[in-house]
């Protein structure tokens, strides 16, 4: 009962801008765009969607995310990655924040988020009379978020990322807003991964050295410094080419390209990363946050071109 209410006390403490650093809600972009621009898509598409559905997934993976962020930044300290870290959240190094608290935190946000999966369940019974191919997909998400601190220690933090961000998220949200899965909606999860990867890769690329004194490994690490920056560039101009295309030959609205309005954006980005193979890892300090950026954007104008292409 003590514990409780000392844990209690230790929650309410601290200032809205420490939750906010904490959960960092500008990383949001890679979770919460997926089922925005699906939704459009599937509406563009003449399919009948609820957008009501839309939104419960949106919140629902809203709470996942931040649960995950949670128990990274725990899994982190407690290996001592952030240690040598001078860029990363250090809620937990600065004391700000302790580690019971971010446990207690990661597992309420948890706890939410599975009880929203199970009413998701409920309710794509309620509408479509099915539920299955849902549970496949939160189990599998579930696993994803269990496995990714894990997953970047030995390389593979990517491709988590990739299924979590972009595949699972898709093939979701088709289901919970029309009850069926739509495969064609894996043609958007490319660029969408691609970009929820930059900024993931970019932030390790910015961390090579202080992940190598922490004994990790991370993609950036296996492929060295230059690599790593050519990647990052395929990375953000591949969605601009994939999408081009596709809106080229009809599979798109024709009103996508106006992705393109980002794309100096995507050319600063892109020359800012091939800046640090001569001025160093410090010349991206900030450029995961420039890429978060970026991506949202970019899913801001892929979703409007699909708005625009159901009116007109």
């Amino acid at each position: 009962m003590g514990s409780n209410v000392t844990d209690t006390r230790l929650m309410a403490k601290h200032s809205f801008k420490e939750w906010m650093t904490t959960i960092r809600p500008w990383a949001f972009a890679a979770s919460a765009m997926p089922i925005v621009i699906i939704s459009s898509y599937l509406t563009w598409k003449g399919m009948e969607t609820n957008l009501w559905m839309a939104l419960y997934a949106l919140i629902n993976i809203f709470l996942f995310h931040s649960a995950s962020i949670a128990w990274t930044d725990l899994r982190d300290y407690k290996h001592g990655a952030n240690k040598f870290d001078i860029y990363c959240n250090h809620s937990l190094e600065s004391g700000s924040f302790t580690k019971k608290e971010m446990g207690t935190l990661g597992t309420i946000l948890m706890i939410f988020a599975i009880i929203m999966g199970l009413g998701m369940l409920f309710l794509c019974n309620n509408y479509y009379g099915e539920f299955m191919p849902m549970l496949f997909i939160e189990l599998a998400g579930l696993f994803c978020i269990l496995l990714y601190p894990t997953a970047k220690y030995i390389g593979l933090g990517d491709l988590i990322i990739f299924i979590s961000y972009a595949i699972l998220p898709t093939l979701g949200t088709s289901f919970a807003i029309t009850g069926i899965i739509d495969w064609n909606v894996l043609l958007l999860a490319i660029p969408l991964g691609l970009f929820s990867d930059s900024v993931t890769h970019t932030n390790n690329t910015r961390d090579m050295l202080t992940d190598k004194e922490a004994n990790l490994k991370t993609l950036p690490m296996l492929l060295g410094h230059k690599k790593s920056a050519i990647w990052y560039f395929i990375e953000i101009m591949v969605p601009y080419v994939w999408v081009g295309v596709l809106s080229w030959f009809g599979i798109f609205s024709k009103w996508t390209v106006i992705i393109f309005i980002t794309f100096p954006v995507a050319i600063s980005c892109g020359r800012m990363m091939m800046k640090s193979l001569r001025g160093g890892l410090e010349v991206i300090a900030s450029l995961d946050k420039d890429t978060a950026h970026l991506e949202l954007l970019y899913c801001i104008f892929l979703t409007l071109g699909f708005i625009i292409g159901i009116f007109i």
